[in-house]
């Protein structure tokens, strides 16, 4: 398993779409969804430089995507986050 760690904030924002997902899709369709985000996280992790690095004044940052969504985030002693 990769190394990777949410923020309460990023938590909170994937039980939002979750439950968006449900209300739109059903709950398999919601389910699918949210296992595509953590896969995404996962490959993100285990590949961390691939991803695109942001401009100044947030160059820390990288960015990756999973269908509509943008996923920012920090590489943290060999850890996303």
């Amino acid at each position: 398993m990769a190394n990777y760690q949410l923020s309460n904030a990023a938590e909170n924002d994937l039980e939002d779409i979750f439950f968006y997902g449900m209300e739109l899709f059903g709950v398999e369709g919601a389910l699918r969804y949210k296992d595509g985000i953590t896969a995404q996280f996962e490959r993100m992790a285990e590949s961390p430089l691939l991803y695109q690095k942001l401009d100044e004044p947030l160059q820390q940052y990288r960015q990756s995507t999973y269908k509509g969504h943008s996923i920012y985030y920090l590489i943290v002693k060999k850890k996303i986050f």
